[in-house]
């Protein structure tokens, strides 16, 4: 088991019954809730192959090292968090669709103050998560030194899309936050034609 950065946890050759138990072991270490099931990837890995190579059903490798395995665990973490982000941020959206709908057909939403702001928090701590922590652009240290790494890491990014998929991920994320500070304008014109109504 390795535990890598943004919450995630990468099991090699395990059952279903250590995974449940790895993610108790997690859970308990650190006081964070059990790792999401929404966000799993999985990845074969065949070894003692005549050449490092990336194919469109498993990861061959001439021998794996401590490098490999931190390496591999990596871009499972990303591809996972990313899946689990997509999923958060497309309901998020969808949970909107109501409202854009309101502001297209009537001009005017039924949000309350409380659900605006609850959609602007989630938009900004997204972001943060994706661009602060995730850092799906950046290259683990195992590659600073290692041509051979480095390539591997490149093949493996391209296999799971990674870059795309961030890419992909923050065009919604920009669509919610111009859409949260669209609903702030409203909101913030509706609040001030109460406390018109409230003066007169």
């Amino acid at each position: 088991m390795v535990v890598v950065e943004f919450g995630a946890v990468a099991c090699w050759s395990p059952s279903a019954g250590e995974i449940t138990t790895s993610a108790a072991q997690v859970e308990h270490a650190l006081g964070l809730p059990s790792p999401s099931t929404g966000g799993d990837e999985q990845l074969s890995v065949r070894v003692n192959e005549p050449d490092d190579a990336v194919t469109f059903r498993d990861l061959r490798l001439k021998r794996l090292t401590r490098e490999h395995l931190r390496l591999v665990s990596e871009v499972l973490a990303k591809s996972a968090a990313l899946r689990a982000a997509e999923k958060l941020v497309d309901d998020t959206i969808t949970q909107n669709a109501a409202t854009v709908r309101q502001l297209s057909e009537r001009g005017r939403i039924g949000s309350s103050s409380k659900q605006v702001l609850q959609a602007v928090g989630f938009t900004l701590a997204m972001r943060e998560r994706l661009l602060a922590r995730l850092n799906v652009f950046g290259t683990p240290p195992e590659t600073w030194d290692s041509e051979r790494l480095y390539k591997l890491y490149e093949r493996l990014a391209d296999h799971f899309d990674l870059r795309p998929r961030a890419a992909g991920l923050e065009t919604k994320l920009e669509y919610l936050s111009d859409l949260s500070t669209t609903l702030l304008g409203f909101l913030e014109h509706r609040e001030g034609k109460r406390l018109e109504w409230i003066v007169i």
